[in-house]
């Protein structure tokens, strides 16, 4: 299992910390949002209550909210804003308000001609309105058009691009105007009949002197533009009815001036409706007083007729103007237009407050004549709360953000520290179990220590309590030799003078033993002698500049046994000891000859590396019987388990001591032929 520090530990309980954290802020703020929300349903249903009562108290409000009768013709009801700041007619609409002017678009789907829609067809246009205290302004942008100028030589004003405008006088008198594209500026307008080819005087019902066609009352600007032209007009709001204003508007688009019939006539109102004029929804000022002063203080504010058509409205935002529309029609307004005060909340995908609206209907002597819509926007609501959310959890994130740096600096203090007693202690003991330090850098006194130092100095105090035994170890061989010389020599001895004595038991088998077994010991004693004092005296025999090769040649002749396998012709030079040397490789010769059977071969290989050369010393012969061919250089291991001979696994340990001085490496491993054994010593290369 992999091993997890203290710093990672301390970072992963740091950021369960910040989870936690995490969890009660989104908790609180939850709490928070709901709170506000609350709050804000009851303020505005509050202000939609009050202003649809001060509405109900005027007199003329039947008359303000007086609607149509033709319910088909609702959808294509024309809401017109009011203007706040002075329009000049240049056909530039860059003066035109965003807020409160309304855009309505007009294509395939309203096209009068031809009989049948040709989709081919690019023709297009749009229109804004406004109005003032006096005056209706329009704004209509044609696109896709290839323009079509009035001749000054033809009588008949259909022939050209042409503008047609429908609409009932406050006689109820529908009267039509043709605006021509003569060419850029002030435009050319006539009265004309139903035909629209030829202008016409009008004759007012209450006067007796005749308006020329051409006195329409209708100003404007007209101005090519990239794709089209646009036309900026406005109309004197003295030509609309008053209970009721209603207008029609055509495109006439002719690409054939010669041609008697044109190429598209595109209308605000679809084919399926017949000739009929769109109802103008205009805003009463009276109403828009009521509402001028909230604008602002909510994202939308509205109040609609019966049918649900907006007579006076204020908005924040522009965006906000383009998404009032979604607003009409809702369950909200159903539910006010049936006399039932209501609120409505819209979420996104994600089930955050995306909307709140409250409606409150408007009644006046029992009857349902419109309602009060006041929106406001979830971001809205919430900015308050979100600021101080904000303000609250740059705190805490500061705060956090100190309290984990100072977790991971102390972490990291404290990783630091037990790297550094495990280093301290690992390097104490070298890879063959001697002991080099007993006291570590780390250890402090004890009334100056934390638990770290306390255990850097119970390791110190072990250590050098092992050293203590360890040096009792190493001097035991030597010991023993003195104290075991003196009764073995007696022995010795007295056997020689009872042989001496009695001659007969020269040849006696258990004499014989006796002999045996006296030398036996004596090869012990020498064996362990010579491993104590080896490892002390190797470390300071002084090492030379030596050429390997004709050194292993005079070596490996004084082994008849021995066959050498491949050596270089040129010089290697290594720093070397040549008794220690000699030493080495007689134990590994030793070894492989006491495994090596009679009729097996023994082989010596020198290769040459780069920085190093390797001496192979190869037997055949049983296999390695450990898995781990390290243990073999262990001190008293031995794989033996017959013979005559003592062996007590010293040889191939004396063999690693010296390599081990000499900065060489030996291993021992089975052959790829599996048919014996073979031991490499890798000596580096020195210069010379």
């Amino acid at each position: 299992m992999a091993r997890i520090s203290i710093k990672r530990k301390l970072v992963v309980l740091s950021l369960f910390s910040l989870l936690v954290l995490a969890l009660l802020g989104v908790k609180y703020w939850q709490e928070m949002r709901d709170f506000a929300i609350s709050g804000q349903i009851h303020t505005q249903q509050l202000a939609a209550k009050t202003i649809a009562a001060t509405l109900a108290s005027q007199r003329n409000l039947r008359t303000l909210l007086s609607q149509t009768e033709n319910a088909d013709l609702d959808p294509h009801t024309i809401d017109v804003g009011n203007l706040n700041e002075p329009i000049q007619i240049d056909g530039f609409l860059s003066d035109w308000p965003a807020s409160d002017g309304n855009t309505v678009t007009f294509g395939n789907e309203h096209m009068l001609w031809p009989p049948v829609v040709d989709t081919s067809l690019e023709t297009k246009f749009s229109v804004r309105f406004v109005q003032s205290s006096s005056h209706l302004y329009l704004a209509v942008a044609v696109t896709g058009a290839q323009v079509v100028f009035r001749r000054p030589t033809h009588l008949r004003l259909d022939r050209n691009d042409h503008i047609r405008l429908s609409m009932v006088d406050q006689d109820n008198i529908r009267r039509r105007v043709i605006i021509l594209a003569e060419g850029e500026g002030n435009i050319a307008s006539f009265y004309t009949d139903a035909g629209w080819a030829k202008g016409i005087d009008l004759t007012p019902t209450d006067k007796q002197v005749s308006v020329p066609s051409h006195r329409t009352g209708v100003q404007g600007f007209w101005r090519e533009s990239a794709d089209g032209y646009v036309i900026e007009m406005r109309i004197p709001t003295t030509h609309l009815s008053t209970t009721q204003p209603r207008m029609h508007i055509s495109v006439v688009d002719i690409d054939e001036p010669d041609l008697t019939q044109p190429t598209a006539i595109i209308s605000t109102v679809p084919k399926a409706l017949g000739d009929v004029l769109n109802p103008i929804v205009l805003h009463a000022a009276q109403l828009q007083r009521v509402i001028q002063d909230l604008r602002g203080t909510y994202a939308g504010l509205w109040i609609i007729d019966a049918r649900g058509r907006a007579r006076a409205f204020t908005l924040r935002s522009d965006p906000d103007r383009i998404r009032h529309r979604s607003l009409l029609n809702t369950d909200c307004q159903t539910k006010a237009l049936a006399g039932i005060a209501a609120i409505n909340t819209h979420r996104d995908d994600r089930g955050q407050l995306e909307q709140l609206v409250a409606c409150h209907p408007i009644i006046q002597d029992g009857d349902v004549l419109g309602a009060v819509i006041v929106d406001e926007t979830g971001d809205q609501i919430l900015v308050d709360e979100q600021a101080l959310l904000i303000r609250a959890a740059v705190v805490v994130g500061l705060a956090v953000f100190v309290l984990v740096l100072l977790q991971l600096g102390f972490a990291t203090h404290l990783a630091s520290r037990i790297s550094t007693l495990r280093r301290e202690a690992s390097d104490s003991i070298d890879q063959h179990g001697r002991i080099t330090q007993t006291q570590l850098q780390s250890s402090t006194p004890a009334n100056k220590s934390d638990e770290l130092d306390a255990l850097s100095n119970s390791i110190s105090a072990l250590l050098s309590k092992q050293s203590t035994y360890t040096t009792f170890l190493e001097r035991m061989p030597r010991t023993l030799r003195h104290e075991i010389s003196n009764p073995l020599n007696t022995l010795k001895t007295s056997l020689e003078n009872l042989v001496d004595q009695q001659p007969s038991l020269e040849t006696n088998v258990y004499v014989r033993k006796l002999e045996a077994g006296i030398q036996q010991i004596n090869v012990i004693t020498q064996q362990l002698t010579e491993a104590a004092s080896l490892e002390a005296a190797i470390q300071e025999d002084a090492l030379q500049p030596m050429n390997l090769i004709p050194y292993l040649t005079e070596y490996l002749s004084n082994w008849s046994a021995v066959t050498v396998a491949s050596m270089p012709d040129e010089s290697i030079y290594i720093m070397g000891n040549p008794v220690r040397l000699a030493q080495m490789f007689d134990k590994l010769l030793d070894n492989a000859t006491s495994f090596c059977p009679a009729e097996g071969v023994i082989r010596a290989r020198i290769e040459r590396h780069a920085t190093s050369t390797t001496v192979t010393i190869e037997n055949d012969g049983p296999l390695l019987a450990t898995t781990d061919p390290s243990e073999l250089f262990s001190p008293m291991a031995s794989s033996r388990s017959t013979g005559s001979s003592v062996h007590l696994g010293l040889g191939l340990h004396i063999a690693a001591l010296i390599a081990e001085r000499h900065d060489a490496s030996i291993k021992a491993k089975n052959r790829e032929d599996q048919t014996g054994v073979e031991f490499l010593v890798t000596l580096p290369i020195t210069n010379t």
